[in-house]
Parts: structure tokens; sequence; C-alpha cells
């Protein structure tokens, strides 16, 4: 599924487009004026029109919906692509038999024919004036221009090269009829309009009949249809000496009768291996107890960071055990070492803290983590496990990730849930004990992007939380959670439990996730960071969970061939490819065959936009800029949306209050990007002047991760 800013595409006046036969002068006429015009500087209006326009032009890949069947299920062996752009056949492709393809082609020859001999008289009067006018615009340039001819050559020369290109690619091939058979199909690709010889075609096995079609490209390795419930989850828990602190809480804040239950669960009477008191006879202990410790209401409490989290870890457990019973769940605490927690029955492991600066010791521990136990048949024994915790120590971070992305990695799509409060000054990654000069900042960092695509690799999503008034360098290890798909959060102890439901209920849809997007050939799109790149673009996604939302921006060429806009009769097409790993092995493509629609005026074009896309496509690429250091482009990006929201208002709209309404909420937007922005700003500045690396505080690298990561749904 895609969304669209503008459902309408507008070819500006150096570019034909026509509905029919009879208003082809017509628009040849027009065309010539609004050229004239626009040379005598009259013509203002319509170009801060078609600025306005661009700025539209976005569209979205809904990536979360993998998690759905497509519209239509087919074998890769159904698979057929254009030999030129490799655009796939679909369901609006046009397939003609032997006798209709030899009719279009001598019906569109007459035509090229007519249209080139128009074409070429009316541009022969056009160049003409043009060439006179650059002749004296020349001469009265010709000192000022001086300096920059040299350049404006290369940049002539890249465009001539450019139109050869897209000549090449544009210009329709007729194919002659000695070479041709009548068994044989024809398909004239709509992206491209390339030719197609179709041997031994089948409508029913080969063309598309729905929009969104699925090609199964290669099966699960080993079939099981339980692998989707069989994920792992590991949370991975700081239980270092600063967890210790604590806070108040007033009596219904957080739900501490349920700690308190589990604060019974002391090992001197129970125990899940058969010592001691049984389940039943546990379970009515542990609730007469609680109605000996009921608390008297509005009585203020204090509360560790680490007790909050054992309430929010334990409620998951809890709820995992009922709403995915087969899953596999595992504890990682970190302070001064790193201990795999047992479940009762899988082992306990407790790291030797020599070997926590072993990159490829740690991940083969992990890796090799012998896990047997369904969180249903270990939830009690974690639940104890959980609240006999204890704070002490340093923090070993880095080590501790490592492991659990090593467990985790058993199991593609399987998802690990760190949280913690501090800087890691233990093992690989450490950052405190390490002065502040720029190489020593260089090798952490590089220790965090080599677990990052570690943890990408291993087709797992890491989730990030951090506590508020802490400071854990989400610069740094917000990377985890960037590049495997992840959120960042940072909430107060007393907010963990509500975190944590939201982070659960956002599961793993599909791993090693690539989009593909393939334009009609009037179109180029932009990579990221904002370059064109011709009709199609490549990006590497991997894990995708099913609020994902990426957004992408194309543009309309200057220069198209006339005959290609005659041929799309009103629609534009573009296609998207995702190629995706289900979690159970299986390999796919999903197509996705769309189209926009030409525009005819400004008005009805700009009627149905949607502005919370354009939100949501601005943050994701000034989050970018911005976390690459690129502050200009970023304050650039900004500056862009605020123009097209002030340039839009002058504009006649039937739509007026969805209008002010988005104005209202980007300008909430806009005033927060300025202040982050700008302290991003000042510490570059400060780097600059100094070797001593300044990093930038956690707000502020946490906004702009989860910028990049933006939906509506999330609402970040």
């Amino acid at each position: 599924m895609s969304r669209k800013a503008n459902k309408r595409v507008f070819f500006n006046f150096n570019n034909l487009q026509r509905k029919n036969e009879n208003d082809f002068q017509g628009r040849i006429e027009q065309n010539n004026e609004e050229k004239k015009k626009d040379k005598d500087g009259n013509n203002k209006e319509l170009n801060d029109q078609k600025n306005l326009f661009q700025k539209t032009n976005i569209i979205s890949v809904l990536l979360g919906y993998l998690a759905d069947h497509a519209d239509e299920v087919k074998n890769k062996k159904n698979l057929i692509s254009c030999s030129n752009c490799e655009g796939y056949l679909n369901y609006t492709s046009k397939i003609l038999g032997y006798a209709e393809y030899l009719n279009q082609q001598e019906k569109e020859q007459k035509q090229t024919e007519k249209q080139d001999s128009d074409l070429e008289d009316q541009d022969s009067d056009l160049e003409d004036e043009e060439q006179e006018d650059e002749i004296n615009e020349e001469k009265e340039d010709e000192k000022e221009d001086e300096k920059e001819t040299e350049k404006e050559q290369e940049q002539e020369q890249e465009k001539e090269q450019e139109k050869e290109k897209e000549k090449e690619k544009e210009e329709e091939v007729f194919l002659d009829k000695n070479d041709l058979k009548e068994s044989d199909h024809f398909w004239v690709c709509e992206y491209c309009h390339h030719t197609n010889v179709l041997k031994n075609f089948s409508k029913n096995l080969n063309q598309n009949q729905e929009m969104i079609v699925d090609y199964l490209i290669e099966e699960a390795i080993t079939k099981n249809s339980n692998q989707e419930k069989e994920t792992i989850t590991v949370f991975c828990i700081d239980i270092s000496g600063s967890m210790s602190q604590s806070s108040k809480v007033k009596d219904g804040e957080l739900d501490l009768s349920k700690f308190g239950k589990q604060k019974q669960t002391n090992h001197s009477y129970y125990n899940y291996s058969g010592r001691g008191l049984s389940r039943s006879g546990y379970r009515n202990q542990r609730y007469t107890r609680q109605s000996q410790m009921q608390e008297q209401p509005n009585v203020q409490k204090y509360v560790t960071r680490l007790q909050c989290l054992q309430i929010a870890v334990g409620n998951q457990l809890e709820e995992l055990s009922r709403t995915s019973p087969n899953s596999k769940v595992v504890i990682v605490t970190f302070n001064g070492e790193v201990t795999i927690q047992s479940n009762g029955i899988d082992q306990e492991i407790v790291i030797n803290p020599n070997e926590l600066d072993d990159i490829e010791k740690l991940k083969e521990i992990g890796a090799n983590y012998n896990l047997t136990q369904t969180i249903q048949q270990s939830s009690g024994e974690l639940i104890d496990k959980l609240y006999s915790l204890k704070e002490n120590g340093c923090t070993a971070l880095g080590p501790g990730v490592l492991v659990s992305i090593a467990i985790a990695s058993q199991v593609p799509g399987s998802k690990v849930v760190l949280c913690t409060d501090g800087l890691s000054n233990v093992g690989y990654g450490k950052f405190e004990g390490l002065n502040s000069k720029e190489n020593n900042q260089n090798t952490v960092a590089e220790q965090y992007d080599s677990i990052s695509q570690y943890g990408k690799k291993s087709s797992i999503v890491i989730d990030l939380i951090t506590l508020e008034n802490t400071d854990c360098n989400i610069e740094q290890i917000g990377k985890l959670s960037n590049l495997t798909g992840g959120t960042i959060d940072i909430v107060k102890p007393t907010q963990l439990s509500t975190r944590f439901t939201n982070i659960m209920s956002n599961p793993v849809v599909a791993t090693n996730v690539s989009v593909e997007l393939l334009f009609h050939t009037s179109l180029y799109a932009f990579d990221d960071d904002d370059r064109k790149v011709g009709s199609r673009l490549e990006k590497e996604v991997g894990n995708v969970t099913k609020d994902l939302e990426l957004t992408f921006n194309y543009g309309v060429k200057e220069n198209i061939n006339k005959k290609i806009l005659n041929l799309v009769q009103g629609k534009i097409p573009y296609q998207i490819r995702l190629n995706y790993h289900k979690l159970d092995g299986s390999k796919w493509l999903r197509t996705i065959s769309e189209h926009l629609e030409v525009a005819e005026n400004f008005k009805d074009a700009l009627e149905e936009l949607d502005y919370g896309l354009m939100n949501q496509n601005f943050m994701q690429k000034a989050g970018k800029f911005a976390i690459k250091g690129n502050i200009e482009e970023s304050s650039r990006l900004l500056k862009e949306q605020q123009d097209f929201y002030q340039g839009i208002q002058k504009l006649p709209t039937t739509k007026e209050n969805s209008l002010q309404e988005n104005i209202k909420q980007f300008d909430t937007q806009s005033s927060e990007w300025e202040k982050v922005l700008n302290k991003k700003k000042s510490i570059n500045e400060k780097n600059k002047k100094s070797k001593i690396v300044v990093r930038t505080e956690d707000k502020i690298s946490s906004f702009l991760f989860n910028s990049i990561n933006f939906s509506q749904k999330k609402k970040n």
C-alpha cells in the first residue's frame, strides 16, 4: 500500500500534454505563449504555483502492510519484466496480439510523423526567437558570466549526456514485421514504452488481476507454520547502582500492589521446582500476604528506577504468556558483569568480566545459548527471578546488548528491548574512562556502528528506552534502534509500563526488506541525499514493524519527449517493488502498481493535499541530514516547508479549515525544530573549534532519530 501527498502530477509549460488530437495545436500555441511570458518575467505567479506544486510530489510506502496478504499471490515463474527498464507486467498492462500490434504500429507511425512535422515547424520559429534573445543577453552579460563559463559548459555537457540517455530510453521501438510470429504477443511497457515480445504468453498465468501482488521467490528452508509465534524477546536490563535512585509516587500511579505481591515470592518458602509450597499453596499464601499489607489510600511511596522497570517487564511477561504462549523470552541483565538469567530450566550464565571486551566471544555465548522453554512454561520462574534482582555495580551496556542480539538472532524477526539509565563504562563500547579527544570518540562510534550492523544483519529489532534526567549518549546508542527499525524513548520511570506496552504491540512483520521505486520515464526520483537519481530508486530498509511508513520524493523532468506524454493518456504510472523475507524464512516480492493523474490546473491539483504526509516527509528528510551533521540542509528544508504553507494560503481552497489546522500543527513542529537545529548547530561549531568532542544531549538525539521513523500512528 502507498499514500500520495498529491494524487496528481503537473507538467510545466515546457512539456506538451494533450487529451486528444483536436486540442493538440491549441496546446502548442498555449505553451509558446507561456514560454514568451516566462522569458519576459511576466509569469511569476505561474512559477510560484509550479514551485508549490513540486513540493507536493511525495509518495509513501506503508511497509507495515507486509503483514497482510496481498490481493493476489503468484509464483515467480509467472513474473514478466520489461527487457529495458525491468518494470513488471501488471493489471494495467495492455497486451496485444499479432494483428493488433501491427495495426497499432502503423497508426502510431502516422501520428508520430504528423506530430513531428508540426512540432518541428513550431519549435523552429521559437528557436529562432530564442537564439536571437540569447545572443543579445550574452552580449550584455558577457563580463559577468566570464568567470562562470567553464562551469556552465561542464553543466551543459552533463545535461546533453543525460538527454541522450533519456532519448535512448524514451524512443519507441518499432519491431521489424519479418521478425514477428503470429503466435507472439506484444507488451509496450507503460513505464519506458519499450516494446516487449512475449513468447508463450498466458493471460491467466502471466498478467495480474489486482493492484497488489505477491510473488513467492523462495520457499522457507524449514517449513514451520508456528514460526511466527516462536520469536524471541530479550529484555536487556540495566541493574547498575544508578538504578537504585528513587522518586516519589502517589498511590494509584503505579500498580504497586502487583509489585508487592511479587516481593512476597521469597525463595525460603516458595520454589517452582517442587520444593516448599505448591503453586496453589503459594498463591493462597501470596494473596493472604497481599491483603495483610494493603496500603492506606493517598499515601506517598518511594520507588526506585529498577522497581519501575520490574513492574513494566513483569506486566509484559504475563501478557506474553497469555497472548503469545509459544514465544520465548530471555532476561539479560548488565552491571559490572553480564548475566543471562535462568528461567528455571535453561541455565544461568554469568559472563567472565575478562571477556566483556571480546566481541566475538560475546556473540558466540549468545548465539549458542540453548533456549528450550516457551514463555508459557517459564513465566513463573522468570517473574520470580525478575523481582529478585538488585542494583549494584557499573554499566556493561555494550556487552549486554551484544549478547542479547546474539540470542535474538537465533530467530529472525525477534526483538531486543534495552532499558538503561547511564553511560556504558565497562567492556566493549564503554564511554566513561575515555578522554574526550576526537580519535577516542571515533573509536567508540565505530563500535556502536558495528553493533548496529550486527543487529540489522541478524534481522532483529532493538527498542531503546532511557530515563529522564539521565545521560546515556543516545547520539551513539540510538544507532542500535535507528538501523534496526526500532524505537527510541526517554520516559519517566513511572511511565515505563505504558511505553513497554506500546513497544510490544508493534511487532516485526518482515525482515531483509528493500524498496524499489520505478517511475514513468517523465519523472525522476530523489535519493536520501536529495539528489536526482533518474526514474528508478532502490533503498535497503532491513527490518519492518507494523507501524513503519517511509516517504519518497520525485520530480518532473524538464525536457520530455513529447511523443511519450501522448501515450500516457492522462495517467502517469509508477510501481513499488518490495523484496522481503517473511518470519518463516520464505522470500517474497510484492509489486504495487499505481498511477498519478495529470493535473489540468492548479486549483484542482492542490485541492486534495495530504498535509500530514507532507509534514512526515519533511521530518524524515530533515532528521536524516541533521543526524549526519548537515544542519544547513535541515534548516533549508525547514524554510522550504514554512514557505510552502505561506504560499498555499494565497491560493483559493474549499478546505480552509483543514489547511489552517495543519498550518497550526506545523507551526508547533517548526518551533521545536528550530530549537533543536540551533542547539545542534552550536554543538557543531564547538566541535570545529576544539579537538574535544562535545556530545549532543539525549533529548536532541532522540528527537532526530525518532523524526526519521515518524509516522502518524506513533505521533512521536
